[in-house]
């Protein structure tokens, strides 16, 4: 079978498009990606890390994931220490329960500026969200640690459902963009 061209690949794309476009009216979706206007990056102090990405988009939602145990809670410790080094606020949303100030501390943390707390349910959690994005700048950066740990008022009240990652994430972004 001959390889189709790229123009092939476009014109198909295309439809596929338009047939999406008639089904979601109202979203934005084509070929060729405008530029939304320059976004900021920061870094994370995690030199290997910042190479290779250039660092985060301020003001956007980042999703880390990654087995347990590999330093994501970690490297979020790393990543506030590295910001509020630049005068900048930070929240932490600690949903396992295993948070240490001393930890945070020996991970350059000033845990004496660090907006944080446990939470009992998601809802808890995207409130606390929405509450810092509403400040309009007090809050610079929301760490979440670890979504997976947080379960619904449903789920809770059920005592059934299973928490997932992607009902979670979902659930975080729609949040974050009604913020």
């Amino acid at each position: 079978m001959a390889e189709r061209s790229i123009k092939d690949k476009l014109k198909a794309a295309q439809k596929a498009i338009n047939k999406f476009s008639k089904k979601n009216e109202g979203a934005s979706i084509g070929i060729g990606m405008e530029d939304f206007g320059k976004i900021e990056l920061v870094q994370s102090g995690v030199y290997s890390l910042d190479r290779l990405t250039k660092g985060f988009p301020r003001g956007m939602y980042t999703h880390i994931s990654g087995p347990s145990g590999v330093g994501k809670s970690t490297f979020a410790l790393r990543l506030i220490a590295e910001l509020q080094s630049k005068d900048l606020v930070c929240a932490l949303a600690n949903n396992e329960f295993r948070y240490s100030n001393e930890w945070a501390k020996h991970n350059g943390v000033n845990t004496d500026n660090l907006i944080g707390g446990n939470f009992e349910d998601l809802e808890q959690c995207l409130d606390l969200m929405i509450a810092m994005a509403e400040t309009k700048g007090a809050c610079d950066c929301i760490v979440v640690d670890t979504i997976t740990a947080l379960s619904s008022r449903g789920e809770l009240k059920d005592k059934k459902g299973e928490r997932s990652t992607d009902d979670n994430t979902m659930a975080l972004e729609e949040y974050s963009a009604a913020a």
